[in-house]
């Protein structure tokens, strides 16, 4: 990276600046000294994320491949092109898609460039003071599970003898806990907008990309071991990227499709590719099959798969208003043998899923959703069938869907490692697994 004796700015004379004033000035200094340190040979990107060993961030997709995130290496792709999708010290180009949220990621980025990096000694201390504060709060968590209590209800006297604490000192740490947590997060905004702006084309805004970043990026800090003498920066670079590759794969399509398809979907689109290059031509699906060492039925399945679908009210011709719902055919559906087997099939292993959650978690999913009769029911009507409250059903009801997500997740790891069946799998998903 190359440097300059001389910024623009210090030919400007100073003048008497107002307060309301200074922001706007710090702004338009920002982008004077961005501009006159690109023509120097400056990389804008380098010069804000100083100190973050980006040399790292490749191999990564390496580990998100071990843990079943391999199938989003298309990232490395739009390396490319990301200055003409997105400008990350002028905002959203007018070629970026969702442009209506260029407001809100404008005024965001505005706020991250103000957050000053931390030195390695610093981030050290405020990782330890998070986790100090984690330890004090899973110390109250304990506690509350022995006495078979909510959390809420441990006084703060209670959890500061706990803890072998005055419950000043206690309040202290906790205080500076989250004071670190928070200088963490706010100096490392600026990296989850780097990762995120790679899956921009992805089927995802970008504000909703950094949205899930910022999960990633605060999961980091709550985990983050300073004693094994990584950078912060490092470690929650891979955070950040599989909570953007998470919902990428999640959400990035009408219809999902799971993480070992995404896998292969681009294994046959690379290997068609590459082909192609070689062989002048479209390669046939027999030489696809033959350089992935798949059978050419999988080929074609996975193809299949890669289709997205179509809205029927997708315009069908050039003159007239016709849309592609009115050329399908309506036909009266009238369940099949088959069909109603695999509904029967799949109310069983649904019921073998909710058996993994605490009856009163399960009572609540079964009448929100309506899974016995099929009406779903109001927090208060829940509430007033079961006698709780509004707020403790809703808690009951985000506990057990976080719950069903993590088993979800599980069963699929399982399925994939160890080609388990569901009831097998089930089986091997503990309490523990859940919290």
């Amino acid at each position: 990276m190359k440097s300059f004796t001389k910024s623009p700015l210090q030919e400007v004379k100073p003048v008497p600046i107002l307060d309301e004033e200074m922001e706007l000035i710090e702004t338009q200094a920002s982008a004077r000294l961005t501009k006159a340190g690109r023509e120097l040979g400056y990389d804008p990107l380098e010069l804000e994320m100083e100190g973050v060993d980006f040399d790292d961030i490749d191999m990564l997709d390496e580990e998100l491949a071990s843990v079943g995130m391999g199938g989003l290496e298309l990232g490395d792709e739009l390396a490319g092109e990301e200055e003409e999708e997105y400008d990350f010290w002028g905002g959203l180009s007018e070629e970026t898609p969702h442009e209506d949220d260029s407001v809100d990621v404008e005024l965001w980025m505005l706020q991250s460039r103000r957050s000053q990096l931390l030195t390695p000694e610093e981030e050290i201390r405020y990782a330890q003071q998070v986790q100090e504060g984690e330890r004090l709060h899973k110390v109250r968590q304990q506690l509350a599970e022995k006495r078979k209590v909510s959390v809420e209800e441990i006084s703060e006297a209670e959890w500061a003898e706990a803890v072998g604490l005055p419950p000043y000192e206690l309040a202290y740490r906790l205080e500076e806990a989250e004071e670190a947590k928070r200088r963490l997060i706010e100096s490392n905004l600026r990296l989850v907008v780097s990762v995120a702006k790679r899956y921009a084309t992805r089927g995802i805004s970008l504000a909703d990309l950094i949205q899930e970043g910022n999960l990633g990026l605060i999961r980091a800090v709550e985990k983050f071991d300073p004693s094994r003498g990584f950078r912060f920066s490092t470690y929650a670079t891979w955070w950040i990227r599989r909570a953007i590759a998470r919902a990428v794969i999640n959400n990035g399509r009408t219809i999902r499709i799971p993480v070992y398809v995404a896998e292969l979907i681009n294994k046959v689109i690379k290997t068609e590719m590459r082909l192609q290059q070689i062989l002048q031509r479209e390669p046939t699906d027999e030489e696809i099959a033959q350089e992935t060492g798949m059978s050419v039925e999988r080929v074609r399945e996975i193809r299949r798969a890669s289709i997205e679908p179509i809205s029927i009210e997708s315009p069908v011709g050039e003159r007239d208003n016709a849309t592609l719902g009115e050329f399908i055919p309506s036909t009266d559906i009238v369940p099949t043998p088959e069909d109603v087997t695999r509904q029967m099939i799949l109310r069983e292993q649904i019921e073998m899923i909710l058996q993994k959650l605490q009856p009163r978690e399960r009572d609540v999913v079964r009448l929100r959703f309506g899974l016995d009769d099929g009406h779903q029911r109001t927090l208060e009507e829940v509430g007033a069938e079961l006698k709780i409250t509004r707020e403790r059903v809703r808690q009951l009801e985000l506990r057990a869907l976080r719950k069903l997500r993590l088993i979800g997740e599980r069963l699929e790891d399982l399925r994939k490692t160890r080609g388990l069946e569901l009831e097998e799998a089930l089986a091997m998903i503990e309490e523990k697994d859940l919290e």
